[in-house]
């Protein structure tokens, strides 16, 4: 579920979960996969989820389209098909096409206003360089 990940034989967590969080993004990339499956630590969805959205907040589309699945099935935040819609409008925007077929699906299910919401909070949140996302 968590794109692009680059298989690592062996590696140093601390060393990882270091240059994670000073944005290294295949490092950030690795740490959600490891959290997700349980792979070197114990699985943590929220913790999965934490890493992804920090993936997702460098414009890699992939993982923007990924946040939006997990906030649509509430794997790891709470379920918010508002927020999703935002996300895959973020992923679709930035070409991943996963994320076109996904925001069609969710739009779906929401009312016009909850779109135009999502829309809004989409282009403040590119607006701002993803600073100012939920």
């Amino acid at each position: 579920m968590i794109p692009n990940v680059k298989p690592v034989s062996s590696f140093n967590f601390l060393e990882v979960k270091e240059l994670a969080a000073r944005g290294y993004l295949n490092e950030q990339l690795m740490m959600a996969e490891m959290y997700e499956t349980g792979r070197g630590v114990r699985q943590d969805d929220a913790e999965a989820f934490k890493w992804i959205l920090k993936a997702a907040q460098q414009r890699h589309a992939p993982s923007q389209n990924t946040v939006g699945v997990k906030y649509a099935m509430g794997t790891g935040t709470p379920q918010d098909m508002v927020k999703a819609y935002m996300w895959f409008t973020l992923g679709a925007m930035g070409g991943e096409m996963s994320s076109i077929e996904n925001r069609f699906i969710a739009g779906r299910l929401l009312k016009q206003e909850q779109k135009t919401q999502a829309e809004t909070m989409a282009v403040s949140c590119w607006n701002s360089s993803f600073k100012n996302c939920p």
